[in-house]
């Protein structure tokens, strides 16, 4: 897959974890792969087909995320900054 390719980000709700997504997140890719199959004709290149990487992480202190001893860890703009390294990852 390439690193161009958009991510679709999957993320649990509280004390969930990215586990609970892992059926969902190959669904997703299975039917944005048909949807794209079918728009393109047979002799195009399949790699044309890794538009998008479909994906789920634990947040911090749920699932195998380690847990963070300070509570300023667990803020909204913390969160936001590590889902953006993972993006970037």
């Amino acid at each position: 897959m390439t690193k161009a390719s958009e991510p679709v980000l999957l993320l649990h709700g509280f004390t969930g974890s990215a586990e609970t997504m892992n059926g969902l997140c190959e669904e997703l890719s299975e039917s944005l792969r048909e949807k794209l199959t079918e728009s393109l004709s047979d002799d195009t290149d399949e790699s044309l087909l890794e538009t998008h990487r479909v994906f789920a992480i634990d947040l911090p202190g749920h699932g195998n995320a380690a847990t963070p001893h300070a509570i300023e860890h667990f803020s909204m703009q913390a969160t936001v900054s590590h889902l953006w390294e993972a993006l970037d990852a």
